[in-house]
């Protein structure tokens, strides 16, 4: 069962709009969940969307095991691959601590996902 928000068709809703769109502007794709498997449920619910990356929020943000099984996930399903793999941003985030542990995730994954990835946070 997806998120409410997913069941709501909200945030389907919103990306079929902004897919009708002509963008001339990057566009990420947010992903959520508080486990693994709503986190893996809402990217299969909304990877369809051609976007330009990935951005994590709430508690797959900040739960480092969480974001690195979910990453592993959608790496094996080819989520870095082509435009979808250009970014990977995490909301909210912007500690001494977080930019550290970013800044080599940043370097694993370009060193062994996709060379063009760039890894950003905000806080």
């Amino acid at each position: 069962m997806l998120d409410r928000h997913m069941k709501n068709g909200l945030t389907i809703d919103n990306l079929n709009l902004f897919a009708k769109q002509k963008r001339t502007k990057p566009i990420i794709n947010a992903l959520h969940g508080r486990d693994i498997d709503e986190a893996k449920r809402w990217y299969e619910g909304v990877k369809f969307f051609n976007s330009n990356g990935w951005a994590f929020a709430g508690d797959l943000a900040s739960d480092l095991f969480l974001t690195l099984s979910l990453i592993v996930h959608m790496w094996k399903d080819g989520a870095f691959e082509g435009e979808k793999g250009q970014w990977l941003h995490f909301l909210g985030f912007g500690t001494t601590q977080a930019g550290c542990i970013f800044s080599h995730l940043h370097r694993v994954l370009r060193d062994v996902v996709n060379p063009n990835l760039q890894v950003t946070y905000d806080n």
